[in-house]
């Protein structure tokens, strides 16, 4: 007898789901029950999310230009030292880690500095034409896009990919800088640091800094000497001359050092805080440091308590007479060397012809001893008041801590007749007076 089948009520689509869900989960041990939310795709899957949870395209080398490699989803340009940057002192080369592979290296990145540290200013007025954002320290170019610098618009081809591109154009497509601020809240930040009018080697920079922080890359916050005369000041005048600097500018009144300025009165200038370019003996502490002097390093000296900057070299006449070339680490003689004054340090307790860096490390500000630069780029203290003194030998003359007397002015026909010379003085070729020479310390 043949049966019919036993018809059975279809279960509903989302049952007959729920059913093989749950065989699946005995099968594999729970396994799909188990998918937390940090396993399941991300909506950016492929790409990059920003800090702000935004998604886009990922940054890979390739997609860069040579040199470039990709920092927190950016083509960022590899660098070794400060100058590898941009010369407009709104990069530094800073500790970065590459995106994928987590390398540590240097690349060129934002510093939120004014525009236009280092830029020479020989005629004085140059740096209060360098204008700039306030909270970016990026370039303002007021009259660029037909006089309405707002309207330049960032080039998309040009800066995808690139940090902080500032590269634009304008309606009519010609090139310009992007704006990171208002027109009318671009200011002039940076003032000339000269010797007087005609300065070659006059620059823009930041005064009245409070510490290395305040300065780029390669600059340091130090002491400087004010051109302008000190108002009232008498026997000596400070400032206006040939040791402060010449300038035109109004003395500056006694009452107004310190209010709002870091200046204060020196022994023979009124001396001020300004971030300056390091240099041979400035304060460091990595080669990065010193990376503003070419092949340069940060060294150690026997009896120096701070880190200075020393250029690199192969033998002692690759320095000044004031130096000598030794190995950067004397554990291996056999790697770099560079050039450690002879002194043992880069500063010392004043006393006539010891090192100095600025006339703080000279003796007391009230006092009339200053730091001088010899001939051979180093420089020492020397009391203007009794270094030039009476004598009739080299050994009336103060004595130098390399046991050099300075020399004693024994030329009849000479101004400075039987007067000491402010640092010993030695000949290039004894045998030869009119051959000349060079003054050192040492």
């Amino acid at each position: 007898m043949q049966h019919s089948p036993v018809l059975r009520p279809r279960q509903p689509a989302r049952l007959r789901f729920a059913a093989a869900l749950s065989l699946l989960s005995l099968l594999f041990g729970g396994a799909l029950g188990a998918c937390s939310e940090e396993e399941q795709l991300p909506f950016c899957f492929g790409g990059f999310v920003t800090a702000d949870g935004k998604c886009e395209g990922k940054c890979t080398p390739d997609k860069c230009l040579p040199g470039n490699t990709c920092v927190e989803n950016r083509c960022v340009l590899e660098c070794a030292a400060h100058t590898d940057c941009l010369a407009d002192g709104t990069q530094d080369c800073t500790a970065a880690v590459e995106d994928d592979t987590k390398r540590e290296l240097f690349a060129c990145q934002p510093n939120d500095k004014p525009f236009g540290f280092g830029f020479k200013c020989p005629f004085g007025d140059e740096c209060s034409k360098t204008l700039s954002c306030p909270e970016t320290g990026t370039p303002c170019f007021l009259d660029q896009c037909g006089g309405a610098p707002d309207a330049c618009e960032p080039d998309v081809d040009f800066c995808y990919g690139r940090a902080n591109c500032l590269v634009g154009k304008c309606p009519d497509n010609t090139p310009c800088t992007v704006l990171t601020c208002a027109p009318g809240e671009c200011t002039a930040p940076l003032s000339c640091l000269s010797a007087a009018e005609g300065d070659a080697d006059a620059f823009c920079t930041k005064q009245d800094c409070q510490s290395d922080a305040e300065c780029p890359g390669g600059f340091y916050c130090g002491t400087t000497r004010e051109a302008r005369e000190l108002c009232g000041s008498m026997n000596p005048t400070k400032g206006n001359n040939g040791l402060c600097g010449e300038s035109s500018d109004d003395c500056i009144e006694p009452s107004s050092l310190g209010q709002g300025n870091t200046m204060f009165e020196g022994q023979l200038c009124v001396l001020r805080k300004t971030c300056i370019q390091r240099d041979t003996c400035a304060p460091c502490n990595t080669d990065l440091d010193c990376s503003q002097i070419p092949n340069s390093h940060c060294i150690s000296l026997p009896n120096d308590t701070t880190k200075r900057c020393a250029s690199e070299c192969v033998k002692d006449s690759d320095c000044g007479r004031s130096y000598e070339c030794k190995a950067v680490d004397a554990a291996k003689p056999e790697g770099p060397k560079a050039c450690f004054h002879r002194f043992g340090a880069c500063v010392g307790e004043g006393n006539y012809c010891e090192p100095c860096v600025n006339d703080e490390d000279c003796g007391p500000l009230t006092g009339t001893s200053v730091c001088i630069q010899a001939t051979d780029g180093s420089r020492g203290c020397v009391d203007l008041a009794t270094s030039g003194g009476a004598c009739m030998s080299n050994d009336d003359c103060p004595l130098s801590p390399s046991g050099k007397h300075a020399e004693c002015d024994l030329n009849p026909n000479s101004q400075n007749y039987q007067k000491c010379q402010l640092l010993p003085y030695t000949l290039a070729n004894p045998s030869n007076p009119n051959q000349g020479g060079e003054a050192s310390c040492w």
